[in-house]
């Protein structure tokens, strides 16, 4: 349910059970104000109004806040906070937090989410929150779906089917929704800053430079480090990104190659078995003349200062004897 219908449910039931008529903007506000918010605008940043699940505790009402919201707002205090906080108690709908939402639902599936869950990020999706696109483009999976595109193609010509190939067919028409649906919502979390989506969608490209280059601009600097092993025709930018990685306190040039055990574990001589190597070795990038650094140095620091601060660590812009 969304926040509109939940509202105008509220409404509805304040005027049915109380007699209360309480304008739509005031009832947002006190919404917001009985779980604790100052504002609706608060609320409605970083939560969104969903169904609890039965094993999640809901959040506590803030009946003080209730009242002193009723007051500023010249509502009817004693009905209000008599009347108000047993209908959200009884309700199964309140606010979550983006950051809970997204963690309950990351490692399911579209067979085990909660239909209220799902709806959910489906709505924090079209608010415009590029993690939410991100969830669905995971559960939106179509590798996990056992298909076969030979019987849907002899469907789609019109043989009549049945038993496992008529499901096979089928399967395979949901696999291509599930593919497209991924591929929306990875590019519509990647227009949104989603780092991760801008990397899947780069390795994905056939000329990936342009997500590369949304991802590196916005701080992923194992996208700057891509970038600096393809911009071989562009000397400076390859330094601008080189000089970027530093300010952000990464060298892109070095050696990124490791040895791990099949779990995944950093290799152990002590305890041996099979090798296996990842990464890339360090980078070789011929040095500039003083004018091209400098403006490589330049445009590094104007793109180190137009990445959000929330992306950044705590230690801010290093000077130039960090470079």
């Amino acid at each position: 349910m969304t926040v509109k219908a939940f509202a105008y449910f509220i409404q509805a039931q304040l005027k049915s059970s109380a007699g209360l008529d309480v304008r739509r903007s005031h009832v947002y506000e006190l919404l917001a104000a009985s779980y604790g918010f100052n504002s609706f605008a608060a609320l409605h940043r970083d939560h969104i109004f969903t169904e609890w699940p039965g094993d999640q505790a809901r959040p506590a009402l803030h009946e003080w806040l209730l009242r002193e919201r009723c007051t500023r707002l010249r509502l009817d205090t004693g009905r209000i906070t008599t009347v108000l906080p047993p209908m959200l108690a009884a309700a199964h709908i309140a606010p979550m937090g983006l950051s809970t939402l997204f963690d309950l639902i990351r490692d399911g599936d579209l067979e085990t989410v909660s239909p209220g869950l799902l709806e959910a990020v489906r709505h924090a999706a079209d608010a415009g929150h590029g993690e939410a696109h991100w969830i669905l483009a995971g559960l939106y999976d179509p590798h996990e779906i056992q298909a076969s595109a030979y019987w849907y193609a002899r469907q789609q010509a019109g043989k009549m089917l049945s038993g496992v190939e008529a499901e096979w067919a089928d399967n395979e028409r949901k696999r291509r929704e599930y593919a497209l649906l991924q591929e929306q919502h990875l590019a519509a979390a990647a227009r949104l800053g989603h780092l991760e989506a801008r990397r899947v969608l780069a390795e994905r490209s056939d000329d990936p430079r342009e997500w590369y280059t949304l991802a590196a601009s916005a701080g992923d600097t194992s996208a700057m480090r891509a970038l600096v092993e393809d911009d071989q025709d562009d000397p400076q930018q390859r330094w601008t990104w080189i000089y970027l990685a530093r300010l952000l306190g990464n060298d892109v040039l070095a050696s990124t190659l490791r040895a791990y055990h099949e779990d995944g574990s950093d290799y152990d001589d002590d305890v041996g078995g099979p090798l296996h190597v990842a990464g890339g070795e360090a980078l070789e990038v011929e040095p500039l003349d003083a004018a091209s650094d400098r403006a490589a140095r330049e445009a590094a620091q104007a793109l180190f200062e137009s990445i959000p601060r929330a992306d950044l660590d705590d230690e801010g812009a290093r000077t130039d004897e960090d470079w």
